[in-house]
């Protein structure tokens, strides 16, 4: 008698878990008991999927039969996954995800090349691992060639930009006015400095604008620019700082730095004085501007935060936190 009612307790138990997993996977609704909120998406990302149109198509290439993978590699994978699953259950039906196992010598893994899905060959074993995304709306098509661990931590931004990208068919201008070499400088032997190249925030958004420089010295801005970057101005033209302030007063977006002193600039310094040079202006700020709007910005403060401070070495070897200088997850 009391081993048929253990038999019932546990058959009723199974039964149970079993409905509750059945549930749990029909439901829209999930919850993130993770520390950091890992799978909950942000209000950016979720406005983004509110505003896609058309359907979009998720081909998600994973070689789960791969054997040589780390267990810390498959579990990325995983993660991956789950979070491509919240994007599907955010977008109500305007997200379809495939999930495919590209094994070798199959038409999945032909499939995966022809996509732009890079294979990479595991160390050691020579084994072929894909691991990659492809977005496609109508007859736009955008991929992540593969995914890289050390991005785990900006996994949702590159899946957003990469739903956003897809979809984005003219691109919107994005107007650059800048002293700093941010897309990069040609060589010059004169002060012996070597070509450089863009900037890591120049390909960020070339990956969403078309980027239309603006010259310091000009009169006006270009004409149907939807948003405009101002990046340590040095002697703008009062007409083009009435040009930026009627941008600004039309509602459309402007993102403004300043820097009361360039480390870029204090290193041309000391070149220009090896050279005879004049030396270059070091401080840029708008005060006209930035008094018509409110704004108090005191060239002569400095914001320092001692938790998210690099740790630096010094001239003797050791490590101290340089609060000045944020590292920042």
């Amino acid at each position: 008698m009391k081993l048929s009612r253990k038999f019932i307790a546990v058959a009723l138990l199974f039964a149970a878990l079993v409905l509750v997993n059945y549930l749990a996977a029909m439901l829209p609704v999930r919850l993130d008991a993770t520390a950091g909120q890992i799978y909950t998406l942000s209000p950016g990302s979720r406005a983004i999927l509110a505003e896609i149109e058309e359907p979009i198509t998720l081909d998600y290439y994973w070689s789960k039969n791969a054997s040589s993978p780390t267990v810390a590699y498959k579990d990325f994978a995983a993660r991956v996954e789950e979070m491509l699953n919240q994007y599907v259950r955010a977008a109500h039906g305007k997200l379809i995800l495939h999930v495919i196992n590209p094994l070798p010598d199959t038409p999945e893994e032909e499939q995966a090349v022809a996509a732009g899905i890079k294979p990479q060959t595991w160390p050691g074993s020579g084994e072929k691992i894909y691991f990659g995304l492809v977005a496609t709306q109508a007859d736009q098509q955008k991929n992540i060639p593969t995914f890289d661990p050390d991005r785990e931590p900006f996994l949702e931004y590159d899946l957003s930009q990469l739903i956003y990208s897809v979809q984005q068919f003219d691109k919107k201008k994005l107007g650059l006015i800048t002293s700093l070499p941010l897309e990069g400088a040609p060589e010059n032997p004169m002060l012996q400095q070597q070509p450089s190249e863009k900037q890591f925030v120049i390909d960020e958004w070339e990956k969403n604008f078309s980027i239309v420089p603006v010259e310091q010295t000009a009169a006006d801005l270009p004409a149907n620019l939807d948003a405009l970057a101002v990046i340590h101005p040095q002697n703008l033209s009062p007409k083009l700082q009435f040009a930026i302030d009627q941008f600004l007063l039309a509602g459309k977006p402007v993102f403004l730095a300043l820097d009361p002193s360039s480390e870029y600039f204090k290193r041309r310094a000391g070149q220009m004085a090896m050279f005879g040079g004049p030396a270059p202006g070091i401080s840029s700020d708008l005060p006209v501007l930035l008094k018509a709007y409110g704004i108090d910005y005191n060239s002569q403060n400095v914001v320092g935060d001692l938790e998210n401070a690099a740790e630096v070495s010094t001239a003797d070897g050791t490590s101290v936190r340089y609060p000045v200088w944020l590292v920042l997850g």
